[in-house]
C-alpha cells in the first residue's frame, strides 16, 4: 500500500450550495447533481461543489458550482443563500475544508443547462437521498432538513 504525505493528501477547500423547495405536500426537496464521471465524485446524486478559485470567497465558489453543474439562474433563488456547514471532510481520496450553503429557490423547474460534468439533475426528499445519495453528503441534507423543519415549527408557534 502506498503512504501519501500529508501534501499529497491535502485538497483544496471547496463550497457547495444545496437549492431547495418546499413542495405542496409540505416536504421539502432538494436538487442534486449525477456526475458524468466516475473522476467528478460518483456514480451517486450529490452536492454541487467544487475548488474554490483564486479570487472567490466560499459563496461565490457554491454559486458559481450551482451555475455550472446544476444550471442554476440566480434570479430563481428565492432569497440570499446561508451556510449551513464549514468542516473537513476526509476521504480515501484526500482530505478539504468543505463549506456547504443552502438557497430557497421559486420555481422547481427554472433552472438552465448544466457543464459536461455533469449527467443530469435530480430533486431528492431527505428520505429518497438517503437512500440513493452519495453516502458522505448525507449529513449535509440532514442538517438542511433539521433547520428547514425546526423553522417551519417556529413559525407555526408564533
Amino acid at each position: 500500500m502506498e503512504i501519501l504525505d500529508e501534501e499529497q493528501y491535502e485538497k483544496r477547500p471547496r463550497a457547495g450550495l444545496i437549492p431547495y423547495i418546499c413542495g405542496e405536500d409540505g416536504v421539502y426537496r432538494y436538487l442534486m447533481m449525477v456526475s458524468s464521471n466516475a473522476k467528478f465524485g460518483g456514480p451517486r446524486p450529490m452536492i454541487s461543489k467544487g475548488k474554490i478559485e483564486a479570487g472567490e470567497d466560499t459563496l461565490q465558489c457554491a454559486i458559481r458550482e450551482a451555475e455550472e453543474e446544476l444550471g442554476l439562474i440566480q434570479e430563481n433563488l428565492a432569497g440570499d443563500p446561508y451556510q449551513i456547514a464549514d468542516q473537513r471532510v476526509v476521504l480515501r481520496s484526500g482530505a478539504y475544508q468543505l463549506t456547504v450553503y443552502a438557497a430557497a429557490i421559486k420555481e422547481r423547474w427554472n433552472f438552465g443547462m448544466w457543464c459536461d460534468e455533469t449527467l443530469h439533475t435530480e430533486w431528492h426528499t431527505l428520505e429518497s437521498f438517503r437512500e440513493f445519495g452519495r453516502k458522505d453528503h448525507i449529513q449535509f441534507i440532514e442538517m438542511l432538513d433539521e433547520i428547514l423543519n425546526n423553522q417551519n415549527q417556529s413559525k407555526g408557534e408564533l
